[in-house]
């Protein structure tokens, strides 16, 4: 596909996977092997990068006929979507963030004796078809802020005792320069935190005035781009929304496909119970 950017505006859409294909990682998935995927995802925190490794992935997909399907998209904790070999043949038509394809093992879990919420004898197998984890970082490798208007793009935080503040900034660099403020105040609480997570003997004065100007979440209703964003993109998340959005062009591919395990919405049609950031988006 071409990589150049393009200037005529793209429609996006929201992707979220359904649960009726559901799974997790086996009990027994070792977290403290080199190839897990905790140090796949600290790699890319300390590096700012994807890793030249290939994580070893399994999932089970549960025992419950609310969510025992075996769907294109399978919801889970695989980062970041666990998908088919159908899926990925179609996303190489497609501009995606730098992203790698990486193997799953993907089992069926059966018991044989189930009462209640009582199971015993547990058996799994192990799916014919082949997935495979689709990842890519765009919190920490590139996040496009400097894709956004922040002139016109409002950004609320949550600081302590809920207290709600507008940001007054107008470029990248102002909110970047809040990020670094913020790591030295983590960094400093943690050094004034006692074994039982309260505040050291003596430090308790310091300890309280820098929670005040702790920020324990980041909010907008409306998200606005400048020029720079690059409507070539066929896939891509933000800072300050949860979403994942897919460009019309892959929308309306996956549908005719008939790809299943997706729930497809406009941006901030969807809200949640548990506050999920959706806001809308914007094109100045």
């Amino acid at each position: 596909m071409d990589n150049n950017r393009m200037t005529n505006r793209t429609t996006y859409y929201v992707m979220e996977i359904s649960d009726e294909s559901a799974a997790e990682f086996p009990e027994n998935y070792d977290w403290d092997n080199e190839l897990s995927q905790r140090n796949h995802r600290n790699y890319v925190i300390e590096n700012k990068r994807i890793p030249p490794f290939v994580p070893y992935l399994e999932q089970e997909i549960y025992d419950d006929p609310e969510f025992n399907k075996l769907n294109d998209f399978i919801f889970g904790p695989v980062e970041k979507y666990c998908i088919s070999e159908r899926v990925k043949e179609i996303l190489k038509d497609y501009k995606l963030p730098d992203h790698r394809y990486y193997p799953v093992k993907v089992f069926k879990l059966k018991y044989l004796i189930k009462i209640l919420w009582f199971k015993l004898i547990k058996f799994r197998f192990k799916v014919n078809s082949n997935y495979f984890a689709l990842y890519y970082d765009e919190f920490f490798t590139n996040d496009k802020l400097d894709c956004i208007d922040f002139n016109k793009t409002k950004i609320k935080v949550e600081m302590s005792r809920k207290r709600l503040l507008e940001l007054n900034i107008s470029t990248e660099k102002e909110l970047r320069d809040i990020f670094e403020n913020q790591i030295r105040i983590s960094k400093r609480l943690n050094e004034l935190t006692d074994s039982s997570g309260k505040p050291k003997d003596g430090f308790e004065d310091e300890y309280k005035s820098i929670l005040e100007n702790k920020i324990y979440a980041y909010r907008t209703e409306k998200i606005i781009f400048n020029d720079k964003f690059d409507h070539s993109l066929d896939l891509f998340e933000i800072r300050f929304s949860w979403m994942t959005y897919i460009s019309e062009r892959l929308k309306n591919r996956l549908e005719k496909e008939k790809v299943t395990g997706l729930i497809i919405s406009k941006p901030g049609e969807r809200q949640y119970k548990v506050k999920r950031p959706n806001p809308e988006l914007e094109w100045s």
